[in-house]
C-alpha cells in the first residue's frame, strides 16, 4: 500500500488548485473586458486592485512583512515584467482560443529554467534540458502553424511566457532576502506605477457595471497569490507546481461554457507534452 501525503502536503495541493481557479477566473474577466477596454488599462487596474487589498491587509498580516523592500530596482523590473506579462496574456485571448493561449503560455517554467541558467548560473542537468527541449516541442506542436487561421498572433502567448519567465527569475533573485507578500505588493504596485504613465492614451469611460468585474478581477488575482504563497509554505514545490498544469482544463471549460471555444487536437496535444515535460522539470533534482 502506497505511503499517503501529509495533510498539510495536500492541504497545500488544495491551496495551489484554489489558485489557479482563481486566476482562469481572473483571465476570463479581463478577456471579456478587453473587447471594451485597452488591455493595458484593465491591466493597470487589475494591478491597483492587487496592490490596494495588499495595503489594506497589512495590518492584520504584519506591515513589516508588506511593505519592507531593500531591493527597489529589482521591484521595478519585476513590476515591469509583470505588466508586459499581463498586458501580453489579454491580447492573446484576444485574438486567440483561451485553450491554445495558455497550453502556449505553459511554456513559461522551461524558460525560466534556461533563463536561470544563463542569468543566475544555475546549471542545469541533461535531464532538464531534454525536459526545456520537450516542452518546446509540445509549443510547436500548440502553435500550430500549418492551421488555416495561423498568424503572428500566436507570438502574443509566447511573449507573455518569456516576460513572465523573466518575472519568476527575478522574484527567485529577490526572494532570498524578501518576504512573499512584499514581493506580492511590490510587484503589483510596480506594475501599476509603470502602466499609469500610459494612462491618458489608454483610459477611457468605464460603467459602474465594468468597473465591478475588473475590481472582482483584480480581487480573484489577489486571492490567487495569496492562495500560491500559503500552498508553497504548506507542501514542498514538487507537490505544489505541477497543479498549475490544471489551469489547462479550466481555461478550457470556461473557454467552452462562455466562448464556444473546442480545443483543437494539436492544442490539447502540445499542451499534454508541456505539462508533462514542466512536471518532469520540476521532479529532475538539481546540480
Amino acid at each position: 500500500m502506497g505511503r499517503q501525503l501529509p495533510p498539510a502536503y495536500l492541504a497545500g495541493a488544495a491551496l495551489m488548485v484554489l489558485s489557479v481557479t482563481l486566476t482562469s477566473c481572473l483571465d476570463t474577466i479581463l478577456r471579456s473586458l478587453s473587447a471594451r477596454h485597452d488591455p493595458i488599462f484593465l491591466a493597470w487596474g487589475r494591478h491597483v486592485v492587487q496592490a490596494g487589498t495588499l495595503a489594506a491587509i497589512a495590518p492584520w498580516l504584519g506591515p513589516a512583512r508588506v511593505f519592507r523592500t531593500t531591493r527597489l530596482w529589482l521591484q521595478v523590473g519585476r513590476g515591469v515584467c509583470l505588466l508586459a506579462s499581463t498586458v501580453f496574456i489579454i491580447l492573446a485571448l484576444q485574438r486567440l482560443p483561451m485553450a491554445q493561449s495558455y497550453a502556449i503560455a505553459f511554456s513559461t517554467p522551461l524558460i525560466a529554467t534556461a533563463l536561470a541558467a544563463l542569468l543566475l548560473r544555475e546549471r542545469a542537468t541533461p535531464r532538464q534540458l531534454a525536459c526545456i527541449g520537450g516542452g518546446f516541442i509540445g509549443v510547436l506542436v500548440s502553435l500550430d502553424v500549418t492551421a488555416p487561421t495561423a498568424s503572428l498572433a500566436l507570438l502574443l502567448p509566447l511573449a507573455m511566457a518569456a516576460f513572465n519567465a523573466g518575472f519568476q527569475v527575478l522574484t527567485r533573485l529577490g526572494g532570498r532576502d524578501q518576504d512573499p507578500y512584499s514581493l506580492i505588493f511590490y510587484g503589483a504596485l510596480s506594475a501599476a506605477l509603470a502602466a499609469t504613465p500610459l494612462l491618458p492614451w489608454t483610459a477611457g469611460p468605464i460603467g459602474a457595471a465594468d468597473l465591478g468585474l475588473l475590481a472582482v478581477g483584480g480581487l480573484f488575482g489577489t486571492a490567487g497569490h495569496l492562495c500560491l504563497v500559503h500552498a508553497f509554505r504548506l507542501a514542498p514545490t514538487v507537490i505544489v507546481s505541477p497543479m498549475v498544469y490544471l489551469q489547462l482544463i479550466a481555461v478550457s471549460l470556461l473557454g467552452y461554457g462562455l466562448f464556444g471555444e473546442v480545443p483543437s487536437l494539436p492544442t490539447v496535444l502540445g499542451g499534454i507534452v508541456v505539462a508533462i515535460s514542466g512536471i518532469a522539470l520540476l521532479r529532475s533534482p538539481m546540480r
